[in-house]
């Protein structure tokens, strides 16, 4: 009866540590603290980044690129984040695109090289680089080049720029 108990009091603080320790499915890591304010500013810039906030949409990229409390790193889904803001025309976005490509790749990989360029192409092109300052790097190859600019073309063809509210203009008095 005794072994009974204490197996059943064993079984029952695991469960209350997995509970506590495990990453729930949203991807979090081991929250202890249900109500810690750095949670409540993750939630807050994801719920704008869902509405295409830009600011939002890098930071929260970054936030799962960089596996930022609360999150667990995720490249994928923090370059999913990026791709989204870039797709709205947001050069940040786009630069944090290039970088973590740059950065989580084999450089010896002619696939990987192209698209690290195409980033960099998008990038100084949402950022209004005039094109004579975007030069093939010495390390990428005229074929790898071309290929990038090609498929830098075809995505910033589909890029959706936000349009800028027109200045409300108060109506003009007419006569008295």
């Amino acid at each position: 009866m005794k072994h009974a108990l204490a197996l059943l009091l064993l079984s029952c603080a695991l469960v209350a540590q997995e509970k506590v320790a495990a990453p729930d499915r949203a991807g979090l890591q081991p929250i202890t603290n249900p109500k810690d304010e750095r949670l409540n500013v993750f939630r807050e810039l994801e719920a704008k980044a869902a509405l295409d906030d830009t600011k939002a949409l890098a930071e929260v990229g970054r936030y799962y690129c960089d596996g930022r409390f609360p999150v667990l790193q995720n490249l994928e889904k923090g370059k999913g984040y990026f791709l989204r803001g870039a797709s709205l025309g947001d050069a940040p976005c786009a630069t944090r695109m290039w970088e973590y490509t740059n950065k989580n790749g084999d450089e010896n990989d002619p696939e990987h090289v192209i698209d690290t360029s195409k980033w960099h192409i998008i990038w100084t092109s949402l950022s209004r680089v005039e094109s004579r300052f975007v030069t093939r790097p010495e390390n990428v190859s005229e074929a790898s080049w071309a290929e990038a600019h090609l498929r830098a073309a075809a995505f910033l063809a589909a890029v959706k720029l936000k349009t800028e509210k027109p200045a409300t203009s108060k109506p003009k008095k007419v006569g008295r």
